[in-house]
């Protein structure tokens, strides 16, 4: 046993001192934070990042439905195309363009080509195994003419093509060709204008003169006013047709030239100049001359590269 120290008489006794305190352990790694810091760093609103997720979502989708809305039926089968038949259905366009109107619309976008097209063109228009009895393809290259414009295509039928002289009665021939072209702007969602165009020559006796000869009641016309009144009934005629055949009427605009615009000028004014048809496309054999039979026409405008502005 261990001898303790001696205290000498006299001196009291020290109390011995008590063993410090064992240090804590030594914990590696960050020194942690406190709970409050820790309750302050949770989101208190955990919802928002659910809410923020779907409006994010909301506006990709509505932002996809406005892209599609400003796009034809046939670029549309053109994208569904390209993931195969599931593709075409999603987008709603299953089977519902047929393959000449997928063929003629970059065709009909490109106005400044149209004049070297133009055998390809009244091809996919009207294909020769649908043309209806009494109107073979010699005739329709006759009476059709492709025409270049500002603000798109002209599609130029003679009225020996859709009207007996001096009518604006449809021919029976003439109504399935407008059935094809009416097709094709069931797809090519353009706008169009139709103008009606006369000869200042008479046409023979129309059921306009026959009224003016009968006693020129009120509201009939008569003396020049007939080639503006046969004009404007034939192109409301035309669009008559297409409002038919459910094409939407907001999209079309009519005009009655009468003889104002003939097909071919004399000494052609001035660019610009009141009355100058702005249209242009397959030279005429007889330069510098009127012809009659293509004065008295009907001008469907397919506004495929509308003017900015434009109406």
């Amino acid at each position: 046993m261990a001898d303790t120290p001696s205290v000498p008489p006299g001196l009291p006794r020290q109390a011995s001192s008590p063993a410090p305190p064992h240090a804590p352990p030594h914990v590696h790694g960050p020194a942690r934070r406190p709970r409050r810091a820790q309750e302050e760093d949770k989101p208190r609103q955990p919802w928002l990042l659910t809410y923020s997720d779907l409006v994010t979502l909301l506006l990709t989708f509505f932002v996809l439905l406005l892209s599609m809305s400003s796009m034809n039926r046939v670029t549309l089968s053109r994208i569904g195309s390209h993931f195969g038949e599931a593709g075409e259905q999603a987008l709603g366009v299953t089977g519902s363009v047929p393959e000449r109107i997928r063929l003629l619309e970059p065709l009909l976008a490109r106005p400044a080509q149209v004049f070297a097209h133009q055998r390809e063109i009244k091809e996919l228009l009207f294909p020769g195994a649908e043309l209806p009895p009494g109107i073979d393809r010699s005739t329709l290259d006759k009476n059709l003419r492709i025409l270049e414009h500002p603000e798109g295509v002209v599609l130029a039928l003679t009225d020996d093509l859709l009207f007996a002289p001096g009518q604006w009665q449809l021919r029976e021939a003439s109504r399935p060709l407008l059935g094809m072209l009416a097709e094709v702007l069931e797809y090519v969602t353009a706008d169009v204008a139709i103008a009606g165009h006369s000869d200042p020559r008479t046409e023979g006796v129309s059921a306009l003169e026959q009224a003016a000869g009968a006693g020129g009641g009120a509201g009939v016309v008569t003396g020049d006013a007939i080639g503006y009144e046969l004009a404007g009934r034939r192109a409301l005629t035309v669009l008559e047709y297409f409002v038919q055949r459910k094409l939407d009427p907001a999209r079309f605009s009519v005009a009655g030239y009468g003889p104002d615009r003939p097909s071919l000028a004399g000494q052609p004014p001035s660019p610009g100049a009141p009355g100058v048809p702005e249209a242009s496309g397959e030279p005429d054999a007889a330069a510098g001359s009127s012809d009659p039979d293509r004065n008295r026409r009907v001008e469907i405008l397919v506004k495929t590269t509308p003017r900015l502005g434009g109406y």
